[in-house]
C-alpha cells in the first residue's frame, strides 16, 4: 500500500530502523579510549618484532581494564629493579598469550628480551603521550634454513590491534593485524651485508599515501569519537559546503593543538589535567549532538555561522590533544626524528576520512528527505542526536579519573 505520494510506509519505517541501527553500531563500537593498538618495527632479516609496549599490559589489574589510566613515565622511572624484573615477566606472560608466530601454518616458539635494560640508567621510551613503554624485542625461534614466509598472528579476545611497520625497498608501509588475523610477511633468504660507514644506506621514509593512509585509519575505522562526532555535526547543517568549511576548521584547528604539544610549546601531558582530554573530547560530542535539539533547525544567519565556526575550532584544538596522543606518538615511536613533516600529511588523511563521513551522511539525510518526508528526516535528525548525545555523556563519566 502506497500513500498519496507514491511511496510505501513501510519502506520509511525500515529505513528509519535501518539508519537508527547503523547509529547505535556505531555508537556501541566505543570504547573509553580513541586507539587501544600496539607499533612495532619488523625485520625481513630475522622476523623479529620491535615492540613498543605499554606496561599497563604487565599490570593484571590493568590490563584487562579499557578504562583504567595508562601508567606515565615517570612512574615507570621510580620503580626499583625487583619491580621492574616483575613487570618484565608479567610483560612475557602476557605476549605469549597475545602473538603467534608461524611457519608453514605450524606454530614456532619465540624469546621476548627488553634491550631498554641492557645500559643504566635505562632509556624509556618518550612519547608525547608520557605513557609508560617498555622495549620489547620479540624473536621467533625459525629452523635452521630461514624460511620464505613468516606468519603472525594475535591471537583472539580483547587484544589490541597491532600496527607493523613493514620496510620494503627503504620505505615504510603499515599492516594493521587485528585479534583472530594472520599475516604473511617475506623474510630474507640472505643475511644482510653490513655496510662500511662511508656507504651507509638512505634512512627508510614514509611515502606521501602511506601517511595520508595512516591519517585516514586514524578517523575510519580506528577514531570511532572522531566518527561520531563528525556525524553529529552533520545533524545541523544547511548544505556540504557549509559542511566542508567546518570540516577544514576543525582540522586546521586540531592540527595546530598537536603541532603545539609536538613543538613542546604546549607540553600538555606532562600536565596532570590532561587525564581530562578523553572526558573533553566525550563532552564536545555531546554538546554538537544536543545543539542539534535545541535548535531544531538547519543553521543559516551570520551569527549562527559565526558560532559554529568558533564552537568547532575550540573542538578541534581539543580533539587534537588526544591525536598528539595517539597519532603523534605512533609516528613519534616509528621515525623517532623529524616527523614534523609527516604529520602534517597525516593530517591530508584525517580531512579525506572527514570530507567523506560529511558527504556520506548529509546525502543520507537529504536523500530521505527528498523520497519520503521532511518529517521523516527530521525525526531520524532528533532520535540520532539523542542517541549520540546520551552515550557521549556516558562516557564522559566513564574516562573522567
Amino acid at each position: 500500500m502506497n500513500d498519496k505520494r507514491g511511496r510505501n510506509p513501510h519502506r520509511s519505517k525500515y529505513s528509519t530502523l535501518s539508519f537508527i541501527c547503523l547509529t547505535l553500531l556505531l555508537v556501541t563500537a566505543v570504547k573509553a579510549h580513541i586507539v587501544e593498538q600496539f607499533y612495532a618495527d619488523f625485520s625481513q632479516a630475522n622476523g623479529s618484532l620491535i615492540l613498543n609496549f605499554d606496561v599497563a599490559y604487565a599490570l593484571p589489574d590493568t590490563r584487562n581494564d579499557p578504562e583504567a589510566p595508562q601508567p606515565k613515565r615517570s612512574w615507570l622511572v621510580k620503580q626499583s629493579d625487583a619491580q621492574h624484573q616483575r613487570l618484565r615477566k608479567e610483560a612475557v606472560t602476557y605476549l605469549k598469550s597475545y602473538i603467534q608466530f608461524q611457519v608453514n601454518n605450524q606454530p614456532v616458539n619465540f624469546k621476548v628480551s627488553f634491550p631498554d635494560f641492557d645500559q643504566k640508567p635505562y632509556p624509556f621510551i618518550k612519547l608525547l603521550n608520557q605513557g609508560a613503554y617498555y622495549t620489547a624485542e620479540i624473536t621467533p625461534i625459525l629452523p635452521d634454513q630461514t624460511p620464505q614466509k613468516l606468519a603472525i598472528k594475535i591471537n583472539p579476545g580483547s587484544s589490541p590491534n597491532l600496527v607493523l611497520a613493514h620496510q620494503i625497498a627503504k620505505q615504510i608501509t603499515f599492516k594493521t593485524i587485528k585479534p583472530s588475523m594472520i599475516l604473511s610477511l617475506e623474510l630474507e633468504q640472505t643475511p644482510p651485508t653490513k655496510p662500511t660507514p662511508e656507504h651507509q644506506p638512505p634512512p627508510p621514509s614514509l611515502t606521501s599515501l602511506t601517511l595520508i593512509s595512516l591519517g585516514f585509519r586514524h578517523v575510519i575505522p580506528d577514531g570511532p569519537d572522531h566518527i561520531l562526532f563528525i556525524i553529529g555535526m552533520c545533524l545541523i547543517a544547511s548544505s556540504v559546503r557549509q559542511l566542508l568549511y567546518q570540516s577544514l576548521i576543525f582540522t586546521l584547528s586540531h592540527a595546530l593543538s598537536m603541532a603545539l604539544v609536538i613543538s613542546d610549546l604546549f607540553p600538555i601531558y606532562t600536565y596532570s589535567i590532561s587525564i581530562y582530554i578523553e572526558a573533553l573530547i566525550a563532552l564536545s560530542i555531546a554538546f554538537i549532538a544536543a545543539e542539534t535539539l535545541f535548535l531544531k533547525q538547519s543553521i543559516h544567519s551570520k551569527p549562527q555561522l559565526t558560532w559554529r565556526f568558533s564552537l568547532i575550532a575550540i573542538f578541534g584544538f581539543i580533539h587534537g590533544l588526544g591525536f598528539a596522543g595517539s597519532l603523534g606518538s605512533s609516528l613519534q615511536f616509528l621515525l623517532l626524528d623529524n616527523w614534523i613533516p609527516p604529520l602534517t600529511i597525516a593530517n591530508l588523511g584525517i580531512e579525506i576520512a572527514q570530507a567523506i563521513l560529511i558527504i556520506s551522511s548529509y546525502n543520507t539525510l537529504l536523500y530521505i528527505k527528498k523520497h519520503h518526508s521532511v518529517q521523516l528526516e527530521q525525526t531520524l535528525r532528533t532520535t540520532s542526536a539523542i542517541i549520540i548525545a546520551a552515550f557521549s555523556i556516558l562516557w564522559f563519566f566513564q574516562r573522567l579519573p
